[in-house]
């Protein structure tokens, strides 16, 4: 691609390099210039002007950046239509939002002119959010370079079912749709408390398109935890998949106490204990069945 100066009257077919404001309107940046705009040009006194001029091999930059954005964009994602050399990608349901770190560091190795921006991986996004932008920096790339990104693109992450192949980018729905919530209580825990508990549970569940189906209190003691899960377990209101969230009257601090003995009274299996994050650290994952259970922190 040639950048620079040239005779305005040859200039018909190159792309502006910058706005141009006239006396009765503004020429954009980018604007491809036809007869008619390099006639107000001449008439205006520019006898040059700074253009970039496509040269073989090239590929002009809306096509570059459309042409990649279709290889990176997977499942619960639809492209913007290309301006300026940028698509923006946007999620079309709620979900997590999914990348492939290798794909998208090779795609941005290869030319300092391709780029791909994203969000950070493993993040929940709404429905409408802009997860990721596909812009290519100058006006047109060459051939061979956007050939190179898009093979990689094509590549994505290369497992060992090659079926298991998935896009770069994605939002992945959620799985699960319903919960359970059981709440301990210690002779001092108020019902307000309870309440609260619940109410504050129902909304962040809601958030992530989950159910609360039901909720349960119990005394704070490995027994009746107990015998509080298993009931619920059996119940006809339980279906399989279903998650279990305990709230227990007192956090959790060891793998014998009170939440994780329950889970283990019913053949469940502690996954972790503790979480790194703040806050919520103090958080339980575990497994009983086809199960999961979090014992909030």
């Amino acid at each position: 691609m040639y950048f620079g100066e040239i005779n305005t009257t040859e200039a018909i077919g190159c792309y502006l390099a910058h706005s141009i404001q006239l006396s009765d309107t503004r020429l954009r940046k980018g604007l491809r210039l036809e007869q008619e705009s390099v006639e107000q040009l001449i008439a205006e006194g520019h006898s040059t002007v700074r253009v970039a001029r496509l040269e073989e091999g090239d590929i002009h930059e809306d096509e570059a950046a459309r042409q990649l954005a279709d290889v990176l964009c997977g499942t619960g994602l639809r492209c913007s239509s290309a301006s300026t050399g940028r698509v923006n990608l946007h999620a079309t349901h709620s979900g997590l939002f999914v990348l492939s770190r290798n794909v998208l560091l090779g795609c941005n190795a290869v030319a300092e002119s391709i780029t791909v921006a994203t969000l950070g991986a493993d993040r929940w996004v709404e429905k409408g959010k802009m997860v990721a932008t596909v812009k290519i920096i100058p006006y047109a790339v060459r051939r061979d370079e956007l050939q190179r990104v898009l093979r990689l693109g094509r590549m994505k992450d290369v497992p060992k079912d090659a079926a298991d192949v998935q896009s770069a980018l994605r939002v992945c729905a959620p799985a699960v749709g319903r919960a359970h919530l059981i709440q301990s209580r210690l002779q001092n825990t108020s019902d307000k408390l309870l309440h609260k508990t619940t109410d504050v549970t129902r909304q962040r569940l809601l958030k992530r398109q989950i159910t609360l189906v039901s909720e349960t209190t119990c005394e704070h003691d490995s027994d009746a935890m107990s015998r509080c899960i298993d009931k619920l377990l059996n119940s006809s209101i339980c279906h399989s998949g279903d998650w279990l969230v305990i709230a227990g009257a007192s956090a959790i601090s060891d793998r014998a106490d009170v939440i994780p003995s329950a889970v283990v009274a019913n053949s469940g299996q502690i996954e972790r204990l503790g979480i790194p994050v703040d806050p919520g650290n103090l958080m339980m994952y575990a497994t009983i069945g086809e199960h999961t259970v979090l014992g909030m922190p």
